[in-house]
């Protein structure tokens, strides 16, 4: 069972990856917004991880890049951990 892949480049793909990894279920599916989990903003994204924003602040273009980057990076190092575990291969 391969939870993240490692070609998954798209945003919107990984993005989704982390709105199914958090689990909330989307109560509007015939919105913009059309699987059925909730999207989550950056900033939930980021403090699920623990990222410190330290003195930067979201929406700050390098602050949002940073932050990007450190979930991108814990997601794909949870998937890995997921995909590589014993008991999905018993």
């Amino acid at each position: 069972m391969m939870i993240f892949g490692s070609q998954a480049t798209d945003f919107s793909q990984w993005w989704l990856t982390f709105s199914e990894f958090y689990g909330e279920a989307n109560t509007h599916p015939e919105g913009f917004n059309k699987t059925p989990y909730k999207w989550k903003k950056l900033g939930q994204a980021a403090d699920f991880f623990g990222y410190d924003w330290g003195t930067e602040h979201a929406h700050d273009s390098l602050a949002d890049a940073k932050a990007t980057m450190f979930v991108y990076r814990n997601l794909t190092e949870f998937a890995d951990y997921l995909n590589n575990a014993d008991y999905l291969n018993n």
